[in-house]
């Protein structure tokens, strides 16, 4: 038992040393500004572990460079780990890239992706999502169908996480068309799609416009893979539409699934009410919400308060004044006006 709690204490001290010395790698080379310095950078790597990388090491290591530095440093680093023959897998690229996606990178993601390509680094999809992902983060929809397009040509295969981060891409920018084109490659290649594939899909038309889309893929999902974030933006996306009849069916819908209801889904709802001129819906609405123990807030309120006010019902647009003041400290010019 001792001699196992010492074994367990050395491994213990040995991470930390190398963590330590991971820190310390940017700092070594503060002034380093592309590959035209490699020597530079060979030298400090080679003064802050003299003993070689394990493969973990290497991999903490490239995360970090990847973070700090520009692309030319970190590819130095690549040249350096490969010149020193320590072991380099799809592994190590899908980590740079990841690294270069988290900090917006996205060009240099790509580049890394080509740099891989070069290698004898056997591939799979798991570099390729990073650097759709990293598209995805930049709103570049058409880089993330290109890198969908190279796939096949790698040998790598697709999976649920690519077709979402290309799905995102698409969603940010509201190419609905494009996202629905990826879906149905998704099935024509039986990938499983996830409540987070259906909750860009909704994003992205409901960021088109086109709300029956959205309608119709929610109403697809299976009740037990529908969340909180898929109803509210399929809510959201009939409001924007004035298709209170849908919202309220929507919201059955999120009820009858078991999904919690929150304000979001809720004010959406009244909002889509309020612009069908159906003011007593959205009272009823703000009743069941009591039930609910969902709490209203200003927005909720003033969207209410604004059925009363379109459709003459000045007497309860005035009682819900009294209720919001009554349970909120805090109003806004929306509801004054509406009042």
């Amino acid at each position: 038992m001792g001699a196992h709690r010492a074994t367990v204490g050395t491994e213990d001290t040995q991470s930390a040393v190398k963590d330590n010395k991971i820190r310390l790698v940017p700092q070594s080379f503060p002034h380093v500004k592309g590959a035209s310095q490699a020597d530079e950078v060979f030298a400090s790597l080679d003064q802050v572990f003299p003993k070689g990388l394990d493969t973990r090491t290497t991999t903490r290591l490239l995360s970090e460079i990847a973070k700090s530095y520009a692309l030319d440093v970190t590819e130095t680093v690549l040249v350096w780990c490969e010149t020193n023959k320590y072991e380099l897998n799809h592994y190590h690229y899908s980590v740079v890239i990841d690294a270069c996606a988290k900090t917006g990178k996205w060009r240099s993601a790509l580049q890394f992706l080509r740099v891989m390509a070069k290698t004898e680094v056997e591939s799979n999809s798991s570099p390729f999502n990073a650097a759709i992902s990293a598209c995805d983060k930049a709103s570049n929809w058409e880089w993330a169908l290109r890198q969908m397009r190279e796939l096949p040509q790698s040998k790598a295969q697709t999976n649920t996480i690519t077709f979402n981060a290309a799905i995102g891409a698409c969603k940010t920018d509201g190419k609905w068309e494009k996202a629905l084109h990826i879906f149905r490659m998704m099935a024509q290649q039986e990938a499983d799609s996830s409540a987070i594939t259906c909750s860009a899909l909704i994003s992205a038309c409901d960021k088109g416009a086109c709300w029956e889309n959205s309608f119709l893929i929610f109403s697809s999902m299976k009740p037990r893979t529908r969340n909180t974030i898929t109803c509210s933006t399929a809510i959201s996306a009939c409001e924007k539409a004035c298709q209170w009849e849908k919202a309220m069916q929507l919201l059955g819908e999120m009820r009858f699934s078991k999904v919690e209801c929150n304000v979001i889904a809720c004010n959406a709802t009244i909002s889509a009410c309020a612009k069908g001129g159906e003011w007593a819906k959205a009272l009823q609405l703000l009743g069941l919400m009591e039930r609910w123990t969902v709490e209203c807030d200003i927005i909720g309120f003033s969207a209410a308060m604004s059925a009363c006010e379109s459709c003459g019902e000045w007497e309860k647009a005035l009682q819900l004044f009294g209720k919001m003041l009554w349970s909120m400290a805090e109003l806004d010019t929306i509801a004054f006006n509406a009042a």
